[in-house]
């Protein structure tokens, strides 16, 4: 990337397609930190286009927080890397990438002066130190980096989110205030695991995060089969007291790797609406018994808005 050249609809890499219909947006630097738990998020710069504006948004990584990943799952990535996925399960690829640092990218909401802004559009890349063996970065990374003083020794996740300018919208330069709110996203938390003995079972946990007692009533685990009779799985029907949304609590299947088939969602309505269906991976030879797990999802922060107002935070000067 030759020259700093932000577009409105390719990210950093204008320069890699059609530079010359491509305009480069006028930058209005911000450089504002904030700290969102134990995460830092930055606001980096804004860059004006005729559409609307342009915002580069990014969270640190620290070094010591991707050793501990390397740490705790190289082994896992290694395996991936020797082709050995029947030997990872899906619930280990789950907990791996709920634990990776970079993650996906938060859903971001932004507001100038009180009018919500359609920022519906969103793109990101990642810097992962070269002293990790890890996929070659964005090539224009390096002078990403640099341009916005950003320590290569450390990790970052770098956003770029496209808006567009709000109705009767009175002009760049009499922006007073932007507000730009990251929305957490439901963590995914395990709860325990069971196989099924007998029908009527009745299973007692606890959701880790409120401490509150649940019982799990097992109604049905029968096999079934895809129209084809090729592949095959279990359908389990339960009841759970007291009862969770299902955007709150839901059973998978612990299957190992590809063998084990790959995770599936079926539709599924039950006349009573007490009674729950989850669904095992499917099989070419289903094994004996399905170990199943709980699954929480849980928001586990607050949402972050950072508030910026005009000549304290940014100001705006148009050629």
């Amino acid at each position: 990337m030759s020259e700093w050249n932000v577009s409105y609809d390719s990210f950093f890499y204008a320069d890699l397609q059609s530079p010359k219909n491509q305009k480069s947006g006028v930058e209005v630097p911000i450089n504002k930190t904030s700290l969102w738990g134990d995460e830092e998020w930055k606001v980096l710069s804004m860059y004006l286009f005729d559409k609307g504006p342009v915002f580069h948004i990014c969270k640190r990584i620290k070094d010591e927080t991707i050793r501990e990943f390397y740490a705790k799952w190289g082994y896992l990535m290694q395996m991936a890397k020797e082709g050995r996925h029947d030997e990872v399960s899906s619930a280990e690829r789950e907990t791996m990438y709920a634990d990776s640092p970079y993650g996906e990218t938060s859903p971001i909401h932004i507001t100038i002066d009180g009018n919500p802004v359609d920022s519906g559009c969103s793109m990101s890349d990642a810097w992962i130190p070269l002293r990790y063996d890890s996929a070659e970065p964005c090539e224009n990374m390096p002078q990403i980096l640099r341009h916005y003083a950003l320590d290569d020794s450390d990790g970052w996740l770098i956003i770029h989110v496209e808006c567009e300018w709000p109705e009767n919208f009175a002009g760049v330069n009499n922006i007073s205030q932007i507000e730009i709110s990251l929305e957490a996203d439901d963590v995914e938390i395990s709860g325990p695991r069971f196989s099924v003995r007998e029908i009527g079972e009745e299973i007692h946990f606890i959701r880790p995060l409120t401490g509150q007692q649940h019982m799990l009533k097992i109604l049905s685990s029968e096999p079934d089969e895809e129209e084809d009779d090729h592949w095959h799985y279990i359908r389990l029907t339960y009841t759970l007291e007291p009862d969770l949304s299902e955007d709150i609590f839901s059973i998978k299947d612990c299957s190992y790797g590809e063998i084990g088939g790959a995770g599936i969602i079926f539709a599924y309505d039950e006349e009573d609406d007490t009674v729950r269906t989850a669904f095992s991976s499917l099989y070419v030879n289903p094994p004996e018994e399905i170990q199943w797990r709980t699954v929480f999802h849980e928001k586990i922060k607050e949402d972050l808005t950072l508030t910026l107002q005009a000549g304290r935070d940014f100001g705006i000067i148009v050629p």
